[in-house]
């Protein structure tokens, strides 16, 4: 998969899905089966966010483009949450 794939499937099917509920999600980097993203607003400070979050991404990236990929994903807290 390229960047430009993985770009255009978070912000037209990842990204709809999550900002309903005031989060935020944009494709950082794709090498090979290694996928990267970066979750903000209210998906940067949810408890779910990690291990939740990536196998749902998991999930509808192998239905999308049929393999098994890692997914690494990197948490932008606004400047004013709590550490």
């Amino acid at each position: 998969m390229t960047f430009e794939e993985l770009d255009d499937f978070t912000n037209n099917s990842l990204l709809p899905a999550v900002s309903v509920d005031g989060g935020d999600i944009r494709a950082v980097s794709a090498d090979g089966e290694k996928l990267v993203f970066s979750v903000g607003g209210e998906c940067a400070t949810c408890p779910a966010c990690n291990d939740h979050y990536a196998t749902w991404i998991r999930g509808k990236v192998k239905r999308r483009f049929k393999g098994e990929y890692s997914i690494t994903l990197i948490r932008k807290k606004p400047y004013f949450a709590e550490a």
